[in-house]
């Protein structure tokens, strides 16, 4: 089967990273020519292994099937080939957008969870969907910069994100762990941010919530101004509980590398990365979208549809018994390890897995 990949794996973000792993498994299963596309403001281009620069380098010799991957608006059906296939993400429904018929042009399209499967049929989308169950973000390589931070027994949460913009859910992590906690419990949450005031805003934060007389008195925050994988990495490899509760719940790369590590990850209940009875699910609640900061585009994450937010109250419960557990020894998480580890140790093979069956490979 020859496959004709346009996508943006040559970008340095998310979208880069999701793309260049969907990109090496797909050419596990077909023979691959690839093209890269900018979606990013930022031009800089992301470092690529010899195999995928190969793939850059071929020439189309049939037309079976084009891949293009990105935002529903930037795919372009071509019937010169046999089976056109999209490759999208959503955060929310669409249906007040051209994108719908855009979409419903293609043979196929494929999102990285059932979330996002659910967004787009509502939405009105009525071409086949295939959902794998979380994005190919699986590195083989873990590179880890040094932190100047020690645990020295304490339960060390740590986070991503901004409060500029509230998609990320970072402030309600600092809501609930501001008042979930105090300086005489054994624990600190690190973010990991680009947000140069965000430890002004959390000072703020601090008296607005009014839980103590002192700011000395509220547990530690530390901020962390790098977001490079690296120094996250370094969280990953020896802090205790990473927390994701990003609007929406699509699992992101950091997701699965606290997954794969073995870590506990409190993200929210619509996600369905694990278990059932995952102890670490925090509630969500469907509302209205009010979305702070700049759109991707105009008419997308607007208020007449919905998202799923994280409930501040189950956020601290659960970092409460995150807390707990961690201090009561390693045998009480093993439960909950072994959920985790039940995705994190098989998703090559998973990911293979639908690899194929998007592909109609048997």
């Amino acid at each position: 089967m020859n496959v004709f990949y346009i996508g943006p794996y040559r970008q340095t973000d998310s979208w880069g990273a999701t793309s260049r792993n969907y990109l090496r498994f797909l050419s596990k299963h077909a023979d691959v020519v690839a093209r890269p596309i900018y979606y990013s403001s930022v031009q800089a281009s992301a470092e690529i292994e010899p195999e995928l620069q190969e793939l850059e380098s071929k020439q189309l010799e049939e037309r079976d099937v084009i891949i293009q991957h990105g935002l529903p608006y930037n795919l372009v059906y071509d019937g010169s080939f046999n089976t056109n296939i999209a490759v999208t993400s959503v955060s929310s429904q669409i249906n007040n957008t051209s994108w719908v018929t855009n979409l419903n042009l293609f043979d196929k399209i494929i999102v990285f969870s059932e979330t996002e499967k659910n967004m787009l049929i509502e939405s009105g989308v009525k071409a086949e969907i295939y959902a794998f169950g979380f994005p190919p973000n699986y590195e083989s390589s873990f590179e880890v910069t040094q932190l100047p931070i020690t645990s020295q027994g304490k339960t060390i949460f740590y986070a991503t994100g901004s409060t500029e913009s509230n998609i990320s859910g970072l402030k309600e992590v600092l809501v609930s762990y501001l008042t979930g906690f105090s300086v005489v419990d054994n624990v600190m949450l690190i973010v990991f941010s680009e947000q140069k005031d965000l430890g002004n805003i959390i000072d703020q934060m601090k008296k607005d919530l009014g839980v103590y007389e002192k700011e000395s008195h509220y547990p530690t925050v530390g901020v962390v101004n790098n977001t490079q994988q690296s120094i996250i990495n370094y969280a990953h490899k020896f802090f205790q509980c990473f927390i994701d509760v990003s609007y929406g719940g699509l699992p992101d790369a950091n997701t699965l590398k606290a997954t794969t590590l073995n870590k506990i990850v409190m993200t929210l209940d619509n996600n369905k990365l694990y278990s059932d009875d995952y102890d670490f699910y925090v509630s969500s609640q469907e509302e209205i979208i009010q979305h702070r900061g700049p759109r991707p585009m105009k008419g997308v994450l607007s208020g007449e549809f919905t998202w799923q937010v994280p409930s501040t109250s189950s956020l601290r419960r659960k970092m409460r018994l995150v807390h707990e557990v961690h201090e009561k020894g390693p045998e009480t998480l093993k439960k909950n390890k072994d959920l985790v580890s039940e995705v994190g140790v098989g998703m090559i093979t998973l990911i293979d897995k639908w690899t194929k069956e998007s592909l109609c490979i048997q």
